[in-house]
């Protein structure tokens, strides 16, 4: 009976750590899979997720298409990324203020097919983002455009 006492008391500090787990991963969020079809998965680290709209994606996310695949990301800059089949898109680096609308984006397709609307970033500091290929970089000044890239070796 005395371990039920002492776990009901630690239960507020518990449920407090995984809170705070949770809210801290929501802060370090770069962005959120809005749209899925077919087969899509995101390697962060050496695991590899299948997610469900809604996942929270962070900086150095690998997200892949399967064939006849697609992702729908929203960064949260409010940039709109939309990867098509068989396509590997890394997510290299990503911060941004939302009170100054200031930040910087690399991403780098590493084959397959992105279409882009930009978001905050590149209203502010277009120079801030960049979209990498395995041969070009693409400095963004526009608002919309479309990446291909064909797999190879890096």
């Amino acid at each position: 009976m005395q371990w039920m006492k002492t776990a009901v008391r630690r239960l507020p500090l518990l449920v407090g750590l995984l809170c705070s787990q949770w809210s801290l991963a929501a802060y370090d969020s770069i962005g959120t899979i809005k749209t899925i079809s077919g087969a899509v998965q995101v390697q962060r680290g050496a695991v590899t997720v299948t997610p469900a709209p809604g996942f929270a994606l962070l900086a150095e996310d690998v997200v892949r298409t399967g064939s006849a695949s697609s992702v729908g990301i929203v960064m949260r800059d409010s940039s709109i990324l939309s990867a098509g089949a068989n396509s590997e898109l890394r997510l290299d680096a990503f911060r941004f203020d939302p009170l100054s609308q200031t930040g910087a984006m690399q991403t780098t397709l590493r084959k397959g097919r992105l279409s882009a609307i930009s978001g905050a970033i590149v209203k502010h500091s277009p120079e801030a983002v960049q979209y990498k290929t395995r041969t070009m970089t693409l400095g963004v000044r526009g608002t919309e455009f479309i990446l291909e890239a064909e797999p190879g070796e890096d």
